[in-house]
């Protein structure tokens, strides 16, 4: 004990989040028997148990997991020490980026770092001003090394290996060309990896991704909330156990000699998943740092948004393609991973079962799948979010002096609306996978 602070060992913590994890689904299901009896009634018990579990059961699972996660996470604040930070190599992956790739560059310049920075930029393929806007910063911004990289093996993953192989630091970060680093980010995470790497277990700390362009429109706005609480979440959740499932290419710091004793990235649409989740099976660790913050552009026209879900959904399948619960050493990552096998019953269920039982409540009065019990997820989900936006707010928002942008249109479309979009799109993207449909990085 150190002041008022209990400290608990992670196998404790996670003792503790099975239990409450446990008795929460079992109060959700002796709620949901009455509606179980109904569905019953009126299909079979056969349907009646699929539809609760993919719409009650499942979901219950999740929320509760990572909201317990939130709340027995209690991140030190690390006093940085300049001196112990050391020369780290960025990777970008550019595909067509003359609109933002000096922008991006410019954010890693103007970061507070005392040691080396060298920037490898890979061009793969472009048909743009990309290169040009690259030449421009090596010329423009001295106090860092800007290396123009090319590859013709079209993929993202083929870029970053390419850079890779040239990577002589101990430490790599990859972040995306429209990425925006924010003040202190690099400092905070590389001195993250620096201070946890002392136990040589540490693969990859994930940073903090929010959303830049929220204003654009309604769809922006609901991704800025989404990517606030609950992406945020769910890492911090799992960071908790020692096994962020994934360490995002937009902005995460990586070992380098594991990276490249497991080969680097793999052929695939979701290369993070695949290497995070490779990377976890040998046993390593990976965090979440949240107080190391980056900013990126997300999509604001629906046909962008529904690609770019769509191949988050394959890499999710990627990741169970490549990963091996019996050769995993990491118990706790296998937990957590068997977990998100729940996200793709959620994600079926809520497209043929709860649209369309929306569908039949507004306009034939049937109530069957989506009733007056319905309405009692909203106070209860409207509670979890504010549970979940205090704590962000407190732990990331308020360290830097940052406001949390009054968006209340996009808090209610993402509170109510978000999920009949993006389970169809998630559904969409399990099929692209399962049924071998060709690959595009955009």
């Amino acid at each position: 004990m150190q002041g008022s602070i209990v400290y608990i060992s992670v196998k404790k913590k996670f003792i503790l989040t099975c239990v409450i994890v446990a008795l929460f689904t079992t109060v959700c299901s002796m709620i949901e028997i009455a509606w179980w009896k109904s569905l019953s009634a009126a299909l079979n018990p056969v349907w009646a148990t699929i539809i609760i579990i993919g719409l009650a059961f499942f979901p219950g699972i999740m929320v509760s997991l990572n909201l317990t996660g939130i709340i027995l996470d209690k991140p030190r604040r690390r006093e940085i020490h300049d001196d112990e930070l050391e020369d780290i190599t960025i990777l970008i992956a550019a595909y067509n980026e003359e609109h933002g790739i000096f922008r991006t560059l410019k954010s890693i310049a103007d970061q507070e770092y005392s040691k080396h920075i060298t920037v490898k930029v890979i061009d793969n393929n472009s048909t743009d001003g990309t290169k040009a806007e690259i030449l421009r910063a090596q010329q423009t911004l001295t106090n860092i090394s800007v290396e123009y990289l090319f590859e013709s093996t079209k993929g993202k993953f083929s870029a970053l290996n390419h850079g890779l192989t040239l990577t002589k630091t101990r430490f790599v970060i990859t972040i995306d060309a429209d990425t925006y680093l924010y003040r202190e980010a690099l400092k905070r995470i590389c001195y993250a990896m620096i201070s946890e790497n002392r136990n040589k277990q540490v693969a990859a700390i994930a940073g903090t991704v929010l959303v830049r362009n929220s204003r654009d429109n309604v769809l922006a706005a609901m991704q800025e909330w989404e990517y606030f609480l609950s992406i945020a979440g769910i890492k911090r959740a799992q960071g908790l156990f020692q096994s962020t499932l994934v360490a995002q290419g937009a902005f995460s710091i990586y070992d380098t000699a594991k990276l490249k004793n497991i080969g680097g990235w793999k052929d695939s649409i979701g290369e993070d998943i695949v290497l995070t989740w490779e990377l976890l099976s040998e046993g390593n660790k990976t965090y979440y740092c949240d107080d190391a913050i980056a900013f990126t552009d997300v999509p604001t026209k629906l046909r962008v948004f529904c690609r770019q879900r769509a191949r988050w959904a394959r890499g999710m399948i990627e990741g169970f393609r490549h990963f091996s619960f019996k050769k995993c050493k990491n118990r706790y990552a296998k937990f957590y991973i068997f977990a998100d096998l729940f996200l793709f019953f959620i994600d079926t269920s809520v497209t043929f079962f709860y649209i369309p039982g929306l569908i039949a409540c507004l306009f034939w009065h049937n109530f069957l799948v989506v009733g007056p019990m319905t309405l009692l997820l909203f106070p209860i989900t409207i509670l979890i979010y504010l549970i979940m936006f205090l704590s962000e707010k407190r732990r990331v928002f308020n360290l830097f002096g940052l406001k949390v942008r009054k968006n209340f249109l996009g808090l209610i479309c993402f509170t109510f609306l978000y999920s009949l979009i993006l389970s169809p799109v998630c559904f969409w993207g399990y099929c692209q996978e399962f049924f071998g449909i060709s690959r595009k990085w955009k």
